[in-house]
């Protein structure tokens, strides 16, 4: 089993957009993947960044495979996040990445 997390960082000036978005429209892409399980949608509490206006979140699934994630990246996932980085440009900023769950 994979956990996939998506980590974004958001400034102030984009956040309400971007909350409406990942709610909207990139969750419930992943919903509609019958291979992805176990959405959740976190605030990161500590901003590295404090002297900048910005806010931080975490999205994770869970997927049986790479393979499966891979897949959807390819053929869904990265059109919607770089549809979301042409419109913000550097007010949005995010980086994936896959863990393998060991227990």
């Amino acid at each position: 089993m994979i956990l996939f997390n998506t980590t974004f960082v958001v400034t102030d000036s984009a956040n309400a957009e971007f909350r409406n978005w990942i709610s909207s429209v990139f969750i419930p892409d992943i919903l509609s993947c019958d291979s992805f399980s176990d959405i959740l949608l976190t605030k990161i509490l500590s901003n590295p960044q404090e002297d900048e206006k910005t806010q931080s979140y975490a999205l994770q699934f869970k997927a049986p495979s790479i393979a499966h994630i891979e897949n959807w990246i390819a053929t869904t996932g990265i059109h919607k996040l770089n549809a979301i980085q042409a419109k913000y440009g550097e007010n949005i900023l995010y980086f994936a990445t896959p863990m393998e769950i060991l227990d």
